[in-house]
C-alpha cells in the first residue's frame, strides 16, 4: 500500500510540474498580453460584432479582445459593435457602432490611423507640452492630435469629416491652409466652412458614455496594481530595451496586462498625470517631469541598477529601493528632487 501510494504521489507530483511547465511555456510565448508592452496596436477591448481583415488577406475573421494588430490591418464594427485599441502609451483609440478604421501605421513615432466611416474618439494622457505624433486620416483630411486631450472624429454625411475638441489641440489639415482646433471648437472639413466654431461639451450620445465608462475602469485597475507588479514591470522594461529615441517622441510609460481585468492599463513614468476625463493614474514609477515639447528621458544609472524608485506616481515608495546617488547623476541632466515617502496604495472606482 505504502508502495503505491508512493507511486500515485510521484505520478501527480510529475503531473503538476508538466501542467506549470506548459502554463509556463504558454505565458512565455503570450509575454506581451500578460506582461508589458510599448508597442501600438493591440485590441484592449470589444463589445459586439468587431470583425478584422489582416494586409494582404481576403477574408474577415472576428476580431478578440488582446488581438495585436499589424499596420496595414483593417478593423469593422456592426450595429452593435465596438472596440478599443491602444495607441502609444497612453493613448486610446475607440471606435463607435457601424465604424470602420485601418492601422496605417502602428509605429508609435509616427502613428497614424485611416478612418474609412463612422465614429473614433481618442483619449490622450501626458504632459500638457509633450508631443504626441498620432495623426488621423480621413478621404477628406488630416488630424494631426498636437497633445494631451480628448478628440472625436465623425465621417458625417454629404462626404464631410467633423472633428470636435474637447480638450487638447489638435492640427486639421495640411500646411499652408491648416486649421488649429482648440478646447470646445469644432470643424468640418467637406462643408461650406473651414471656420472652427464651439460646440456644447454636454450634449454626449452613448458612444461618449462608453468611452467615459471605459476610461474610468483603466484608471481604476491602475489605482489596484501593486508595489509588486509595478517593480516586476519595471525589471521587465529595462531588459526588453524599450529605452531610446524614436524621431523626437519619448514614450510617457508602458501598457501593463491586469489578467483580472483582462486587459492592459497604463502605467506613467510621470507623477501626476491623469486622463482628459479627470481621473488620475495614481501608480506609476514616479520619475520627475523635465519635458518641455517632447516626452524627455529620465535618468538611467549603471547597467542593473537604474536607480528609480518603484511605486506611486506621486513619490518614492517605502522600503528598501534603488534611488539616484548624487554623485552618479549626469551634470547635464536637472537635478532630481529629493524624494518622500510615497503615501499607500490607492483604490479607484469604477
Amino acid at each position: 500500500m505504502r508502495t503505491k501510494a508512493r507511486f500515485m504521489l510521484n505520478v501527480s507530483v510529475g503531473f503538476m510540474f508538466v501542467l506549470c511547465g506548459t502554463m509556463l511555456t504558454a505565458f512565455g510565448q503570450d509575454r506581451e498580453h500578460y506582461g508589458i508592452s510599448a508597442k501600438a496596436g493591440g485590441v484592449n477591448a470589444t463589445l459586439g460584432d468587431v470583425t478584422l481583415i489582416h494586409r494582404g488577406a481576403t477574408e474577415w475573421q472576428t476580431l478578440a479582445s488582446n488581438d495585436d494588430l499589424d499596420s496595414g490591418d483593417v478593423v469593422r464594427t456592426g450595429a452593435t459593435g465596438r472596440v478599443e485599441m491602444l495607441l502609444n502609451p497612453g493613448s486610446y483609440l475607440r471606435a463607435a457602432e457601424n465604424s470602420e478604421f485601418e492601422l496605417t501605421s502602428a509605429a508609435v513615432d509616427a502613428l497614424q490611423v485611416k478612418v474609412v466611416r463612422g465614429s473614433v474618439i481618442v483619449e490622450v494622457t501626458g504632459a500638457d507640452e509633450a508631443r504626441t505624433l498620432i495623426e488621423i486620416a480621413t478621404p477628406q483630411t488630416k488630424i494631426s492630435i498636437d497633445r494631451k486631450g480628448l478628440y472625436r472624429i465623425n465621417l458625417v454625411a454629404n462626404n464631410a469629416t467633423e472633428v470636435l475638441v474637447s480638450k487638447g489641440r489638435a492640427t486639421v489639415g495640411e500646411a499652408p491652409s491648416a486649421t488649429v482646433v482648440k478646447d470646445g471648437k469644432r470643424i468640418i472639413i467637406g462643408g461650406d466652412s473651414l471656420a472652427a466654431t464651439k460646440f456644447e461639451k454636454k450634449e454626449q450620445d452613448n458612444f461618449d458614455a462608453w468611452s467615459q465608462q471605459r476610461s474610468e475602469e483603466l484608471v481604476a485597475v491602475n489605482r489596484r496594481l501593486s508595489n509588486r507588479t509595478i517593480a516586476s514591470s519595471y525589471a521587465n522594461y529595462t531588459n526588453r530595451g524599450f529605452f531610446g529615441w524614436q524621431r523626437g517622441y519619448r514614450s510617457s510609460g508602458i501598457w501593463i496586462y491586469d489578467p483580472f481585468f483582462r486587459g492592459r492599463t497604463f502605467l506613467p513614468f510621470y507623477p501626476g498625470w491623469s486622463s482628459p476625463y479627470g481621473r488620475g493614474y495614481s501608480r506609476g514609477f514616479g520619475f520627475p517631469w523635465h519635458g518641455h515639447s517632447y516626452y524627455s528621458p529620465f535618468y538611467i544609472g549603471h547597467r542593473g541598477n537604474a536607480g528609480i524608485g518603484l511605486g506611486s506616481g506621486r513619490g518614492w515608495p517605502r522600503g528598501n529601493v534603488n534611488r539616484p546617488s548624487q554623485q552618479a547623476r549626469p551634470a547635464s541632466r536637472a537635478p532630481v528632487r529629493t524624494p518622500g515617502a510615497s503615501p499607500g496604495r490607492g483604490r479607484g472606482r469604477h
